[in-house]
Order: structure tokens, then C-alpha cells, then sequence
């Protein structure tokens, strides 16, 4: 455990929530930006058993901000560089990667197994699927998303919480909330979110108050934030 010393001196985890973290599960769908931020930040705290999903491969603009890749990556499938390059950080846990679309036909399969499954997607389409399948098997899952430098993210427990489509309805237009191709995203609020998201889910692992219901809205460039309760 002297790995995670830092973690066990603080009061709120201690030895014991420690403990449930490398018995804890963590499944994310997407290695982009989110993605890579949030298997560094699980794979480091020592989430037992994480899982890496996602079908695309490296390209030289990821540099920007998909902080597990470098230049001899470019070409290659994300989610089986980023298990490579994480299984060097942390050989004690269970580090597992899928080159593959996730979608409605096969999404239940993956995620089943899991204690928490992690929105690294970059589209409402995929979203939606998550909450449905999660609603579904009652899996929490933890939604984020990033346009320029604003940000936004909550867990999600149904039925313990609001679903995403009880706030974001479903039939909602796609164009009127989805980032279109020309979209910012700036690095230091992609990490900055991956990593308040990653507590979100490390309390909710540990058996703490995951904050249920409330949605944290950052505008980093501006210093702000809002908490919208639900």
C-alpha cells in the first residue's frame, strides 16, 4: 500500500477506502481527451480493474490535449497506446483495452461486469445510449463534457438520481447541442474537468457523498462556477 500513501493519509479515504478502490472497477468509454485524462487519474489512484474503450486511432492534432500519447503513437489504436503506456504507471492492477465502436448492440456486454461506467465521449448520441443501458442495468455512470474552455459534469444514479434524458430530453435537436467540427477545446479545461469528474467517482467508490443530482458547470477562462441542482 505504499504506493497509495498519499491517499491513505488523507482522512476522507484512509486505508479502508483505499482498500475499496483496488477492489473497485472502472469502465471508459472513450480515449480522447477525457478519456486519456481519466484512465491517468483511475490508473494512478489504483482503481483495481480499469477498461479502455475506443475504436479511433492517434492523430497529431490529440496532441493537444490527449495527455497519455505522444508523436510515435500517431497511427496507432488509443485505447490499446493508452493500455500500454499505463500498465508502466501502475503493474498491480488490471489495466484492459478494446479497439472498437461502442453502441447499442454491444455496450450492455461491456460494461456489465463494472462498478462505474465513464462518459468520454464527445457526442450526445453516445450519451444518450449510456443512459439508457445504465438506467437500464441501474450502473452509475458519470457524465462530462468540454467546449472551449467551459465545462460540465455529474453522476449519474438512477434511480437513485436524475437521468441525463430528464434533463436533456432526448428528442432535443442534436445540432443544438452537439460541438460541431470547428469547436475550441483547450487542455487545461479538458484535465481540469477529467479530474474533478475522477473524484466524483472515487467518492462514489469509496461511499461518499458523491454530490446526487447537481450538475458542476466550470468556465475555467472566467473562473467560474456554477452548480445547478436538479
Amino acid at each position: 500500500m505504499d504506493r497509495y500513501i498519499k491517499h491513505i493519509n488523507f482522512e476522507a479515504i484512509g486505508a479502508e477506502g483505499q482498500k475499496k478502490l483496488l477492489s473497485s472497477s472502472v469502465i471508459i468509454l472513450g480515449a480522447g481527451g477525457l478519456g486519456a485524462s481519466f484512465a491517468n487519474y483511475f490508473v494512478r489512484s489504483g482503481i483495481g480493474r480499469v477498461k479502455i474503450v475506443d475504436r479511433d486511432k492517434v492523430e497529431l492534432s490529440n496532441l493537444q490535449r490527449q495527455c497519455i500519447y505522444d508523436e510515435n503513437d500517431i497511427g496507432k489504436p488509443k485505447a490499446l497506446c493508452a493500455m500500454e503506456k499505463l500498465k508502466k504507471v501502475n503493474s498491480q492492477i488490471k489495466i484492459e483495452a478494446e479497439a472498437l465502436e461502442f453502441g447499442g448492440s454491444n455496450i450492455e456486454t461491456l460494461i456489465k461486469d463494472f462498478d462505474l461506467v465513464v462518459d468520454a465521449t464527445d457526442n450526445f448520441s453516445s450519451r444518450f445510449i449510456i443512459d439508457n443501458v445504465c438506467a437500464e442495468l441501474k450502473k452509475p455512470w458519470i457524465f462530462t463534457g468540454v467546449i472551449g474552455a467551459v465545462a460540465q459534469t455529474m453522476l449519474v444514479n438512477y434511480p437513485k438520481t436524475k437521468r441525463l434524458s430528464d434533463i436533456v430530453p432526448q428528442q432535443t435537436r442534436l445540432s443544438q447541442i452537439e460541438p460541431n467540427t470547428s469547436s475550441s477545446v483547450l487542455f487545461p479545461a479538458v484535465s481540469s474537468i477529467a479530474g474533478t469528474a475522477s473524484l466524483l467517482g472515487i467518492k462514489y467508490l469509496t461511499g461518499q457523498d458523491y454530490h446526487p443530482d447537481t450538475m458542476f458547470v466550470f468556465d475555467y477562462w472566467n473562473n467560474t462556477l456554477k452548480q445547478i441542482k436538479f
